[in-house]
């Protein structure tokens, strides 16, 4: 049960089920409406007015099975079935046939179920159809209902005066009912996309730092590894011929295996060493690009100096968890100087029902250990916090 609760939910999640209620109460009221005309229908004629009804009901289930393969095809890339688009207005159909009879009683009032029986079926019909096709059929969709409705109208004899003023604010209606919902659709789509170019941004930041470490360590080592290759297989032919040549190439791969450590240590540098500063402005930036809040108490100069890289490296980690495993809308970055040591925590407030310590903490754990800081999480059903702790004289980072 704990999966349903509000608060668990992500933004995509709740959006989508709002929308979804929103759209599924709106099909709901369009039987209350045509109850209006219930007593003058059964008045006239008992059985027409129970197929009329049964057929109303199976209207408002087709629209609500038709909504809802739409909020579907959303996530799915899709189109929403044509199997409920024709049912929607196969059913449509059959409800204005039926009440044809029963409203043509009233065809000489101007408000009465003549004018607005045909509006209320024809507009449901073409609102919930709305939420299946695309943004060029809507126009055709529209006509057509409002095609339907004026065919009706002339059918029944009503005059041109009052066809014209019907006609005018009848598509209002129909208009207003399409957009309702294909706007509501659309809305979701966007939210779907958004969400899924938020969660691609983060791959490819993943991807694009390996690449560059690959690079990076390709480019520094690559060569030298070679020549120690080849000076070993060098070192190893005159081993046997010329001692001391042999001796003199062992120098050399020892000379170029120093050079290549300490290339590599110049490389791995630049994930070791951090700017603090830079990594707090970052992670605003970064939290501000993925909507969520971020609310900044800690400043580089309040951070012991020989704990700045430590903390910077919690910085990175815990944003990033932030932006990968949580629903967040406000993520506080706080820390406190005592004389105990100095503190920092990172708090988001909407983790996911999943979220735990993953390897990136695990990791973050054993690199603060080794300048004696300890790692701890607290996970609640509104609340993930990551603390670090640091003795009063931290050792510097390695």
């Amino acid at each position: 049960m704990q999966r349903w609760r509000w608060a668990q939910r992500s933004h995509l999640n709740r959006f989508e089920l709002y929308t979804g209620i929103s759209l599924y109460l709106l099909a709901a009221i369009y039987p209350m409406i045509l109850a209006r005309w219930n007593s003058g229908f059964a008045a006239q004629n008992q059985t027409l007015t129970t197929v009329f009804w049964v057929l109303v009901v199976a209207q408002v289930i087709v629209m609500i099975a038709l909504i809802r393969d739409s909020i579907r095809a959303v996530h799915e890339q899709r189109g929403a079935a044509p199997m409920f688009i024709v049912a929607v207005a196969v059913v449509a159909t059959a409800v204005l046939a039926v009440s044809f009879p029963m409203v043509a009683a009233s065809a000489a009032e101007p408000q009465g179920a003549a004018l607005w029986v045909p509006a209320l079926v024809s507009g449901y019909a073409a609102g919930a159809i709305a939420a299946g096709v695309s943004t060029r059929l809507l126009l055709p969709v529209g006509a057509m209902a409002l095609l339907v409705c004026v065919g009706i109208w002339l059918a029944l004899g009503r005059n041109i005066q009052a066809l014209v003023s019907n006609t005018i604010g009848v598509a209002v209606f129909i208009i207003a009912a399409m957009m309702s919902t294909a706007s509501s659709i659309a809305m979701l789509r966007l939210m779907v996309q958004i969400d899924r170019a938020r969660e691609t941004e983060a791959k490819l930041a993943v991807a694009e730092e390996r690449l560059r470490f690959g690079r990076d360590l390709h480019d520094t080592l690559g060569r030298n590894l070679s020549a120690i290759a080849l000076k070993s297989q060098l070192a190893g032919q005159l081993a046997t011929r010329d001692g001391d040549l042999a001796a003199r190439e062992m120098t050399a791969v020892r000379q170029l295996a120093q050079e290549s450590l300490g290339e590599m240590r110049a490389v791995v540098g630049g994930y070791r060493h951090i700017d603090l500063d830079a990594e707090l402005r970052g992670a605003q930036s970064l939290l501000r690009a993925a909507s969520i809040r971020c609310d900044l108490q800690l400043r580089a100069g309040d951070v012991p100096e020989a704990a700045r890289d430590a903390v910077g490296w919690l910085v990175r980690e815990s944003v990033t968890n932030v932006i990968r495993h949580s629903s967040a809308t406000v993520c506080r970055i706080d820390g406190n100087h005592d004389k105990h040591g100095f503190t920092v925590t990172v708090t988001n407030d909407r983790p996911n029902a999943a979220s735990k310590g993953g390897n990136g903490l695990r990791g973050l754990a054993e690199r603060l250990a080794a300048v004696g800081g300890t790692v701890r999480t607290e996970h609640t059903d509104d609340r993930f916090t990551v603390t670090t702790e640091f003795a009063e004289q931290p050792a510097s980072t390695p």
